[in-house]
């Protein structure tokens, strides 16, 4: 899945693989911080 998003957001974006990769860990670091434990997989 999480390569399925970086790729979409390759292609869409028109960026490298790093940065797409960065922007998915942020993003799921930030998820992971707010939303509630039961939540988080």
């Amino acid at each position: 899945m999480m390569e399925e998003l970086i790729r979409q957001i390759t292609e869409r974006r028109g960026i490298s693989e790093e940065q797409a990769q960065q922007a998915v860990s942020m993003v799921v670091g930030f998820a992971k911080d707010k939303l509630p434990e039961f939540l988080i997989l």
